[in-house]
This record gives C-alpha cells, sequence and structure tokens, in this order.
C-alpha cells in the first residue's frame, strides 16, 4: 500500500470526487474547448471515486480500490453487491462507456470516430446519478455513514 492512502476515508474518497464534478462543470462551461477530452475525463474520474467513495464505506480497502483500476463497470457491480440502488438505465450507460472504451477514448484523446465519444453532457448525467445514489451514504452529514461500524 501506498502510505500517504492509508488514511483514504471514505468522506475524503467523496470529498475528492465532488471536486472533480465540479472541475468538470466549471470547465464545460467556459469557452469551447479544442476538445471535450478533459471535461470527459473529470467526469469519469468523479464517477470513480464516487464509487470507490462508497465501497471504501463498505470495508474494501485501498489496495482493494487500486485494483479496480479505472474499471467503472467492475465498480458498479461491487457497489451494487455491497447494496447500492441505481436503476437499470445506469448500468446500461456504464456498460456503453465501458463497450465504447470512452474513458480511454478521453485519457488520450483519441481524434478518429468521434461518433464513439460519451457527449461531456451525457457524462454530466450520468455523475449526477452516481453521486446522488452514493451521497447517502457517503455524506458525512448522514451520521448513520459515520457512527456505523465497518
Amino acid at each position: 500500500m501506498i502510505p500517504e492512502s492509508a488514511g483514504a476515508t471514505p468522506f475524503g474518497i467523496y470529498a475528492l470526487a465532488q471536486s472533480f464534478d465540479e472541475a468538470a462543470a466549471l470547465v464545460m462551461r467556459s469557452a469551447r474547448p479544442l476538445t471535450w477530452g478533459p471535461v470527459r475525463l473529470l467526469y469519469y474520474h468523479a464517477c470513480e471515486l464516487y464509487l470507490k467513495a462508497y465501497l471504501r464505506l463498505h470495508g474494501w480497502d485501498v489496495d482493494q480500490l487500486r485494483g479496480l483500476n479505472h474499471d467503472l463497470s467492475r465498480m458498479l457491480d461491487e457497489s451494487i453487491s455491497a447494496g447500492l440502488k441505481v436503476a437499470p438505465q445506469t448500468v446500461d450507460q456504464i456498460r456503453k462507456v465501458a463497450a465504447k472504451n470512452d474513458y480511454v477514448r478521453a485519457r488520450y484523446i483519441v481524434t478518429e470516430d468521434r461518433k464513439s465519444e460519451i457527449s461531456p453532457e451525457s457524462l454530466a448525467r450520468l455523475t449526477a446519478v452516481i453521486r446522488e445514489s452514493v451521497q447517502p451514504a457517503c455524506d458525512p452529514h448522514n451520521a448513520y455513514s459515520y457512527n456505523s461500524p465497518k
């Protein structure tokens, strides 16, 4: 384990996810960029961190979280197994993202076949749904999430 990550709390990961989420929204509202890759990447990372916060709250250690890499589909499956409730449409959208390998496309700015990119607006909605799904468990204002032993 990376020594600096030993204290990664569910709330700390959740707060970091919120920061990436807010950064994506700010960049998206700014002047039209040359590519939407950075916005998409920020939203993907926010989704990843929201799901990892949920898993951390449910007993996953940092090494286990790192083992998930950037596999949003697996993170969602593991979160659902741990009790996360999401609509079937959210599962379908995560599967679509994975099938199109859009996380990698956003990260490395693949320029051909732009039709396979997921729009930043779609990712903003997906991120909001994931945030709203994990928020009741991970929000520090929810006393249950921090007073219950895990």
